[in-house]
This record gives structure tokens, C-alpha cells and sequence, in this order.
């Protein structure tokens, strides 16, 4: 059995039956076109995050967007869990139910 020895700069990746040969050269070219993207989700989770703890403080909630992820929620678990279109509208509705606020949590 003969062993090939493969410059330092090639990475080796085993799917299934097949290798594929990867350069790093390839894999920084991959890495450079995601950077920019890759620093603008950063930013934005840190602006969001920034505005989020200050609206908290403030005591301000949207009950329209919690209830809008609540409702998503009940959507993302209709796909994962049946395909019927049906279920998506019953699930989406009970997450709504579920995560709407009490009546008794509101201040006098």
C-alpha cells in the first residue's frame, strides 16, 4: 500500500465514498467573501441587543412582536413536526393563545 504525502497547504475532506481536495488558498477565498457578511450579522445582533436592554429598562414591551413570535414559533413547529396545512394555522393559533399576555399582568 503506497501513501501519498500532500503539502501542508491541501486539506483532505472524506464524504461518504469520495475525497475532495481543498486548498487553504480556496478556503481563505471562501472566508474573505463571507467577511463582510459575517461582520454585519455581528453588528446588527450587537445594535439589537444595545436597543433591546434599553427599551427593557424603559419598561416598554410590543406585545405585537412577542405575539408575532410566539405565533412564529407555532409555525416553525407545524413544519418541523407535519406537513398539513391545516396544523399550521391550529398550531400558529394556540402558540398565539399561549403566549398572549393576561389581563391580571397589566399594572392598575
Amino acid at each position: 500500500m503506497m501513501s501519498v504525502q500532500l503539502p501542508v497547504s491541501m486539506i483532505v475532506l472524506f464524504d461518504g465514498h469520495r475525497s475532495k481536495i481543498i486548498t487553504i488558498e480556496t478556503l481563505m477565498e471562501a472566508f474573505t467573501f463571507f467577511l463582510y457578511p459575517l461582520t454585519a450579522c455581528i453588528l446588527l445582533i450587537l445594535i439589537h441587543a444595545y436597543f433591546g436592554i434599553h427599551i427593557l429598562e424603559r419598561g416598554i414591551v410590543f406585545v405585537d412582536l412577542s405575539l408575532a413570535q410566539f405565533i412564529g414559533i407555532g409555525i416553525a413547529c407545524s413544519v418541523l413536526f407535519s406537513h398539513g396545512s391545516a396544523m399550521k394555522y391550529v398550531l400558529s393559533l394556540c402558540f398565539a393563545i399561549l403566549g398572549r399576555p393576561h389581563p391580571c399582568s397589566f399594572p392598575p
